[in-house]
C-alpha cells in the first residue's frame, strides 16, 4: 500500500516535457522570434496584378513577379516589384514606351517619361533586385483664353494647346500651359528676353527668371509633360496695396500628390530675391516634412499597426530624397531673402523633429 503511494507521487511530480517551463520559455521566444520577423520584413505577395488598382491600366503588364502595392489613389499608384533582373527592367522600360510614355524622356541611373496627356512614370531600383514604380496622373487642361490685362500684354503669347490658369489679376498672372514641347519653352524664354525681360536674369535648362525695366518679375519654368509654367508679378508701387484674391499656384506632378499642406505656404512671395523656384522647393519640403512628422508620430505610437509598415519604407524613400533636395540648395547663390526663409523653414522643421525625438 505504501509502495503504491510513493509510485502515484511520482507520476504527480514529473510533468509532461511540454509543461516545463524552460520548453515554455523556448516556444515562447520562438513566437516572438517570428511576430518580429513577420511585421519587421516585408511581405512578398503573389504575382500584382495591375487590374485591381485604380491606375493600373494605364501601364503596361508588369514582369511576373511578386511585390506589393505601396499606393493606390485616383491620382497615383506606387509599387514594389521583387528580385527583378536589369534585363526585366529594360525589357520593361520599352514596353513603356510602346505604352506611350516617350516625352521628355530620361533614363541613367533611374526612368522617368511622360504621355501626352502629361501623366508621369518613374522607376528606380530601391536596391539591388527591388524595382520601385512610381506612376502619376497630371491635372487635365482645359481650354483657356489668354488674359487681356495690361500686364499679361508685357509678354509675348506662346504656343500651346490647353492649360489652366490659377492667378489672373492686374498685378499677377500664374498660368500653366499645355503641349508645349521643350523646343518651344527654349524659344519663349528667348522671346521674353527679347521683350525686355532680360534684367536680373538667372537661367537653367528649365527654369528662367528676369525682371524688366518696369520691374515686373517674371519666372518660367518647364515642368515636363509638355507642360510649361508662367508666374508674372508686378511690382510697381500701386500693386503693394491690392489684395487680389488668387488660387494657389500650379504644382507638379509630385506636389499634387501631397494631401498635407504646410502652414508657411501662405507666406507672400517677395519679387526682390525670393524667386518662386525657391519658395516652392521650400514649402514643398516642409509640407512633406510635417506630412513625415505625422507620420512618424502614428508609427510610434503604434509600431505594430500593419497599415503603418506598409508605409514605412515609402515614406523613408521620400523622406530621404526631400532631404537629399533641401541640402542642394545650400550649395546654391541665395539672396539674403532666401537665406532667412531658408534658415527659417529648417528651423521649424528641426524644432518638430527634436520634439518627436524627444
Amino acid at each position: 500500500m505504501e509502495k503504491e503511494t510513493v509510485k502515484s507521487n511520482e507520476v504527480k511530480t514529473n510533468k509532461p516535457f511540454y509543461k516545463k517551463w524552460w520548453f515554455i520559455a523556448i516556444i515562447v521566444a520562438v513566437v516572438l522570434i517570428v511576430i518580429a520577423l513577420f511585421i519587421g520584413l516585408p511581405k512578398k505577395e503573389k504575382k500584382l496584378d495591375l487590374s485591381t488598382t485604380n491606375l493600373g491600366y494605364y501601364l503596361p503588364e508588369l514582369p511576373a513577379k511578386k511585390g506589393k502595392i505601396n499606393y493606390d489613389s485616383n491620382s497615383s499608384l506606387d509599387l514594389t516589384l521583387y528580385d527583378v533582373t536589369k534585363a526585366e527592367y529594360n525589357d520593361y522600360i520599352k514596353k513603356c514606351e510602346e505604352k506611350g510614355f516617350n516625352i521628355d524622356v530620361t533614363s541613367d541611373s533611374s526612368f522617368e517619361a511622360f504621355n501626352e496627356n502629361g501623366d508621369r512614370i518613374y522607376m528606380y531600383f530601391s536596391d539591388k533586385t527591388n524595382l520601385k514604380i512610381s506612376f502619376s496622373v497630371a491635372r487635365k487642361l482645359e481650354k483657356i483664353t489668354w488674359p487681356t490685362s495690361e500686364l499679361a500684354n508685357t509678354l509675348p503669347i506662346p504656343e500651346f494647346d490647353g492649360g489652366y490658369i490659377s492667378t489672373d489679376t492686374s498685378n499677377e498672372i500664374s498660368i500653366t500651359l499645355g503641349h508645349v514641347s521643350k523646343e518651344n519653352y527654349d524659344k519663349y524664354v528667348n522671346e521674353c528676353s527679347a521683350k525686355g525681360y532680360n534684367k536680373n536674369y538667372k537661367k537653367s535648362n528649365k527654369h528662367y527668371t528676369a525682371d524688366n525695366d518696369q520691374g515686373n518679375h517674371l519666372e518660367l519654368s518647364y515642368y515636363g509633360g509638355q507642360r510649361m509654367n508662367i508666374s508674372l508679378e508686378s511690382t510697381s508701387s500701386d500693386s503693394s496695396s491690392s489684395t487680389p484674391t488668387t488660387t494657389e499656384p500650379p504644382k507638379t506632378n509630385e506636389q499634387e500628390n501631397q494631401t498635407t499642406s504646410s502652414s508657411s505656404s501662405t507666406t507672400s512671395t517677395s519679387s526682390n530675391g525670393l524667386s518662386k523656384e525657391f519658395k516652392d522647393a521650400m514649402d514643398s519640403y516642409e509640407s512633406f516634412m510635417n506630412e513625415y512628422i505625422d507620420f512618424m508620430k502614428k508609427y510610434q505610437a503604434n509600431s505594430t499597426d500593419l497599415s503603418l509598415l506598409n508605409q514605412y519604407a515609402t515614406i523613408m524613400q521620400k523622406y530621404s530624397e526631400q532631404v537629399e533636395a533641401f541640402d542642394e540648395w545650400e550649395s546654391e547663390d541665395m539672396s539674403t531673402e532666401e537665406a532667412k526663409y531658408y534658415i527659417d523653414v529648417q528651423t521649424r522643421v528641426n524644432k518638430k523633429l527634436l520634439d518627436i525625438a524627444q
